[in-house]
């Protein structure tokens, strides 16, 4: 019954040292299995790590490292035991596509390397690991998202109009496709031509622009989790009737908005970091500029040049939370750690402390993402601490603002708020901290997360 409970607690017997407590030798062989809390995404036809390790990191080799595919009956991804891989009871699907890195068991690291990735190899995977005196496991989902959106150009018509032809394939469900001018309007589109076999949908849309069109033309495909999308600048020489593809830009997905709502936390306002003229209502959840407020004391906490407020509590964790930003022209939201200087000048850059995005009327800062052509009415941030992303998400349109990424936090962030000054009326509507539904209207849960 001792043994029932240690995983229980096993993060803090593996503090202790045995030689002191001969009583738990049994932690010389006892050790954790871990691996990512966010869902992989993965792109059809491309390979991707599934991370699984020991804590600590002890030798993996002699011991038996099993994959296992949770929802389906027909399971065994991949099969280690007896210093090889076992491969007939592998799943005939992930034959000659799995592999350990060999030489990384040594150190404890049993991630498996998935090939060819398909649109079938997405749902929840298992990591299990097991020595002769113990064993533990750790599950992670897979998101398996088509592939990049590719233009070209189909021909100059005799009309003047030249052929776009945007093609995706890897999908499931079927996508939308749509194409847009410079300014984020829908171009008039043939019907998009799908086609349908086991790696998923394959889609095609063609288009005609002019040169009364700008230059500049994005191709978007979506789907219930994520977006994708390419952009491309043309240009016509017509005296040699030839057409260049000058610029194509990256692409940029977006993981399902249920995986970030189910990191919200209840997040509220801090009067007491709050500058003068901003003034809080509905138990910390609005703000608006307005009238100095009589209880302002001008301490250290709080902000006197720019109008910012900080949340009350601050995380160490992964957390998301949606602002209302309706009917503004000027906001900043964000994050940021609590010593962050809030007297005089402030720089709004992570090397400072703040992760924001500001907008100013209809200039982003940082550079929004191609994608951002309207105006967003509810702005989602989360922060995935342990990975250093910190992510802004128009939640209506389900598609990224911006992320900052590859950051290292060493303290509690905050979210921080910016309402703006009103701008002659113009910007005079509150900020609101509104609340977050686990499933966004019009899109179905399937991760299971």
């Amino acid at each position: 019954s001792f043994l029932y409970i240690v995983p229980c607690v096993l993060s803090d017997l593996l503090m202790l040292d045995s030689s002191q407590f001969p009583q738990l030798d049994f932690l010389l062989w006892i050790f954790k299995v871990v691996g990512p809390s966010l869902p992989l995404t993965a792109v059809v036809g491309e390979d991707l790590i599934l991370p699984c390790s020991l804590q600590p990191n002890i030798s993996a080799v002699g011991m038996t490292v099993e994959w296992l595919r949770l929802d389906q009956a027909d399971s065994t991804v991949h099969l280690y035991t007896d210093h090889e891989d076992i491969s007939k009871e592998q799943a005939v699907s992930y034959k000659g596509r799995t592999a350990l890195f060999k030489e990384e068991l040594l150190k404890g690291n049993t991630s498996l390397k998935l090939s060819d990735i398909q649109i079938y190899d997405e749902g929840t995977y298992k990591c299990l690991v097991k020595s002769e005196n113990w064993f533990d496991d750790v599950t992670l989902d897979i998101l398996a998202e088509g592939s990049d959106p590719v233009i070209t150009v189909e021909e100059l018509e005799v009309s003047g109009g030249i052929g776009l032809v945007c093609e995706s394939k890897g999908w499931n469900p079927e996508p939308e496709v749509e194409w847009l001018d410079s300014e984020g309007a829908t171009l008039n589109a043939e019907v998009t031509q799908t086609h349908r076999d086991s790696g998923g949908f394959s889609v095609k849309h063609r288009v005609t622009v002019y040169n009364s069109h700008s230059n500049r033309f994005y191709c978007r495909v979506k789907q219930r989790h994520y977006m994708k999308g390419t952009e491309v600048i043309i240009s016509v020489n017509y005296l040699f009737i030839t057409v260049a593809i000058v610029k194509i830009h990256e692409t940029q997905s977006v993981p399902p908005f249920s995986f970030h709502k189910k990191q919200h936390l209840d997040v509220t306002m801090d009067i007491e970091t709050a500058h003068p003229y901003l003034n809080l209502s509905d138990g910390g959840k609005q703000v608006i500029y307005g009238k100095k407020r009589e209880d302002y004391c001008d301490g250290e906490c709080s902000f006197d040049d720019f109008v910012f407020v900080l949340g009350n509590e601050g995380f160490e964790k992964a957390f998301y939370f949606e602002v209302q930003v309706r009917g503004k022209t000027h906001w900043t939201l964000g994050v940021a750690k609590k010593t962050v200087r809030k007297k005089g000048e402030i720089i709004l850059k992570p090397e400072f402390g703040f992760w924001t995005v500001s907008k100013k009327n209809n200039v982003y800062s940082p550079r929004a993402s191609i994608f951002l052509r309207h105006k967003p009415k509810k702005v989602g941030v989360f922060v995935r601490y342990d990975e250093g992303v910190v992510s802004f998400y128009d939640v209506d349109a389900k598609s990224k603002i911006y992320s900052y990424t590859d950051q290292s936090f060493s303290e509690k962030l905050y979210p921080i708020f910016s309402p703006d000054f009103k701008r002659g009326g113009k910007n005079a509507a509150p900020l609101i901290i509104t609340p977050v539904h686990n499933t966004h209207p019009h899109q179905t849960d399937t991760a299971g997360l």
